[in-house]
């Protein structure tokens, strides 16, 4: 995993425990005395984190499927290219 995956889950983790911490708070904690504009605010800052925690998992799905995209290829072509080795072999006893 390189290190920019690894930041990349790291602000996924920060952004998901974020939009998680402020659901909970919000929903056993925050003041009712509270203005309707300070509460629009403090839910408004919760939709924030969530959509950038979706827009990590996007980021990230996009990376480990280009990834994966590549370590398919490169196996396709080391089999190929041992299957050539081999039959060049073959035909070199022959």
């Amino acid at each position: 995993m390189s290190s920019a995956d690894i930041r990349r889950r790291w602000w996924g983790v920060v952004c998901l425990g974020g939009a998680i911490l402020m659901v909970v708070w919000g929903n056993f904690f925050i003041p009712q005395s509270w203005p309707p504009e300070g509460q629009m605010v403090f839910w408004l800052i919760c939709l924030g984190f969530t959509l950038a925690a979706i827009l990590v998992a996007c980021t990230d799905l996009v990376a480990l499927r280009r990834q994966t995209r590549a370590e398919r290829r490169a196996l396709f072509e080391q089999t190929l290219h041992a299957i050539e080795e081999e039959t060049a072999h073959a035909a070199s006893r022959h």
